[in-house]
């Protein structure tokens, strides 16, 4: 009885201290999980290439070394380039907009589109909307003196956070290089510790591998790809700020629900109103005819069969991601969604096999029946999923 008392004591220390270590741990790693959760992601995906890049080299340094700066040569840099562009482009556009609004330079066709304005809301209302007292010249100007005022006094936090995300961007470049590097040998004692057996290890694990290939592809590059064309067409028409524009058509086309139109329509709209009616009909027809249907066609044809999520899930998902942890949350909550429903699958499995009495004992092999259960998906080929070597039995 002694004896027992001084063991369950000693567990009970033990697993405090543990919990104990793991909490500082935890408490260590804490700033520096955005770059640790960037560096997965790109692990995974950039997976392919380098495998192909170590048969090549047949070193695991240097393809790791290689495969972390086409990283760097093929997204950090672009990025970075476009997005410091997108954001001088802003800037000047708001210094652009202040001037002509200063010397009345756009009085002409802030006066057409009110007109226009006016109009419209007079005969869609049959005169019972009057839109007269609205003065869009005022309007605007407030508006840009109040962007005028925030912009300087965001200065100084906007560069600390961008210098806080380039300290990520090193770390998570870091982090990159080592996953690359040692992923397949730390891999087995990470999956040891998940109380799954191995073939259901391989299916959690394999179907969050093609939500985040899914994500990237369905989602991440089909966005990227419209709002390239949108830029074009911005560009092409001769419009203001073509690069920035394009930056905002990316972003709101991973937004679901959200989308290019919510920028082209309001800028097909004003080139009509200012009487430039020719480039109106061709950025609505690139708009609805080209971009609009990227989305349509691209992105069946990308995802394929990668993920069953419906939409919706997908929807909350991504948006869920995005307001908890950020930019990285739109691979996270697809991925974790895509996780939960993977365990669930299995719990209803263990359940429907637990409430199902045995049968007679039989020498003969079970025959396959239409109905059996599969896995989810097969194991992916990527370092997350790599299979355990089986232990002779």
């Amino acid at each position: 009885m002694k004896n027992m008392n001084a063991e369950r004591f000693r567990t009970n220390v033990f697993g405090a201290t543990l919990l104990f270590a793991l909490g500082l741990c935890s408490a260590l790693f804490w700033p520096f999980w955005p770059a640790l959760a960037w560096a997965v992601v790109l692990a995974i995906l950039i997976y392919p290439t380098h495998r192909r890049i170590t048969r090549a080299v047949k070193r695991e340094t240097v393809a790791a070394a290689l495969s972390t700066l086409l990283t760097v040569a093929l997204i950090v840099l672009p990025l970075a380039f476009v997005l410091f562009t997108a954001v001088a482009e802003g800037a000047a556009m708001i210094g652009r907009a202040r001037a002509a609004l200063g010397t009345g330079g756009v009085r002409p066709q802030i006066v057409r589109i009110e007109t226009a304005v006016h109009d419209t809301a007079a005969r869609l209302s049959h005169g019972a909307v009057d839109l007269s007292p609205v003065d869009l010249e005022k309007a605007a100007q407030e508006q840009l003196t109040r962007i005028a005022q925030i912009v300087p006094g965001r200065a100084s936090d906007f560069a600390a956070r961008l210098a806080r995300n380039f300290v990520q961007i090193g770390f998570a470049l870091i982090t990159l290089f080592f996953i690359l590097k040692d992923g397949r040998k730390v891999l087995p004692a990470v999956k040891a510790f998940i109380p799954l057996s191995d073939e259901q290890t391989d299916v959690v694990l394999g179907k969050a591998v093609e939500t985040l290939y899914a994500t990237f592809y369905g989602v991440v590059l089909v966005a990227m790809l419209q709002g390239t064309l949108g830029g074009l067409a911005f560009w092409i028409l001769g419009l203001p700020s073509p690069l920035l524009w394009g930056v905002v058509m990316t972003f709101l086309c991973i937004i679901p629900l959200a989308g290019a139109p919510i920028i082209w329509i309001p800028a097909a709209l004003l080139l009509a109103a200012q009487g430039e009616y020719v480039k109106a009909i061709i950025l609505a027809l690139i708009g609805w005819g080209v971009v609009g249907t990227v989305d349509n066609i691209t992105r069946p044809f990308i995802i394929g069969g990668r993920t069953s999520l419906h939409p919706v899930a997908v929807f909350f998902a991504i948006m869920g991601g995005l307001f908890a942890v950020g930019g990285v949350g739109v691979f996270l909550g697809p991925v974790l969604l895509s996780v939960t429903l993977a365990l669930l699958d299995i719990l209803r499995l263990k359940l429907t096999t637990a409430a199902t009495p045995p049968g007679p004992p039989s020498n003969e092999p079970p025959t396959p029946q239409p109905g059996d259960e599969r896995p989810l998906i097969p194991a992916a080929a990527s370092p997350v999923v790599a299979r355990r070597p089986r232990s002779a039995a």
